[in-house]
């Protein structure tokens, strides 16, 4: 049986989510559950559609109010497709919300963003001729590093796969891709946590 260091209590702020049985934080929540069987370790999906990481950060404090132990952040996909801040604003308001987990006491695990799926009606990366997803991806892993946070790097996983792993939107993972997420997340979950 493995163990867990402790019981811990999942928090995360993952934008554009679906409500699904098969998003993303609930087949986490099954892999933890079967795992770790003499705990009882609860995901709270903090997720906002729509959501720019500047606001994100603005809503972490609240979010966070129930003080977990365990913060997963994955953001920016949004800011991304919406024209919004450069990358280093982006990775920014990241290094922002990572420093409030840490604060509090919390180990942060911090996805990539996803690859899109070029000329796909909501895979909008791609319209300025510029994959800013790579050049923030590579900032993110950066900044996780300097911070002392955990990379969970999903883009690699994803990269070359979109049509397997992102719906037909060009940016949502479809279900495939939920389960490729959750599996990564866990085996960072597991590696950082779970007792030798």
């Amino acid at each position: 049986m493995s163990v867990m260091r402790r019981k811990y209590e999942l928090q995360r702020l993952f934008a554009d989510l679906e409500a699904s049985t098969s998003s993303y934080p609930r087949l986490l929540q099954s892999l933890l559950a079967a795992r770790y069987t003499t705990q009882s370790p609860s995901i709270a999906n903090e997720g906002n559609p729509g959501e720019f990481v500047a606001d994100g950060k603005l809503r972490l404090p609240a979010a966070l109010a129930p003080a977990p132990q365990v913060l997963l952040l994955q953001e920016g996909a949004n800011d991304m497709n919406q024209g919004g801040p450069a990358v280093t604003a982006i990775v920014e308001d990241l290094r922002t919300m990572v420093r409030e987990g840490r604060t509090r006491g919390m180990t942060v695990f911090v996805g990539t963003l996803l690859p899109q799926r070029p000329n796909a009606c909501r895979g909008y990366d791609f319209c300025d001729g510029t994959n800013d997803t790579v050049a923030t991806n590579t900032r993110i892993r950066t900044m996780v590093t300097a911070e002392g946070a955990t990379l969970v790097d999903l883009y690699p996983a994803f990269d070359g796969q979109t049509s397997t792993l992102i719906g037909l939107d060009g940016l949502h993972p479809n279900e495939a891709g939920y389960q490729k997420m959750a599996d990564l997340f866990f085996e960072a979950i597991r590696l950082r946590l779970e007792l030798p």
